[in-house]
């Protein structure tokens, strides 16, 4: 499988779950972890460790797989299954 494959299943693997209008929390089920990713100025953010590790690097537009898929379930319109 290709990277570029490898990473939309990844990001198809993760549950998204809106807390407020700019917070989401970010589950992957393979890993046990939830992230929490928010939107601050026009600009994602999470608390993952590559995304704090590239912030730290000052790499610019990076985005880690779990704003990826945050930007996804936007993109979608998803609404979160009520139960």
């Amino acid at each position: 499988m290709s990277r570029k494959r490898r990473s939309e299943a990844e990001i198809g693997a993760l549950e998204v779950r809106r807390i407020t209008s700019r917070v989401f929390e970010v589950y992957n089920p393979m890993t046990n972890h939830i992230y929490r990713v928010w939107e601050e100025n026009g600009e994602f953010k999470c608390t993952c460790p590559g995304y704090q590790f590239h912030r730290s690097k000052m790499e610019k537009g990076w985005m880690c797989k779990h704003i990826r898929a945050v930007l996804s379930f936007l993109e979608k319109g998803s609404v979160e299954k009520e139960g």
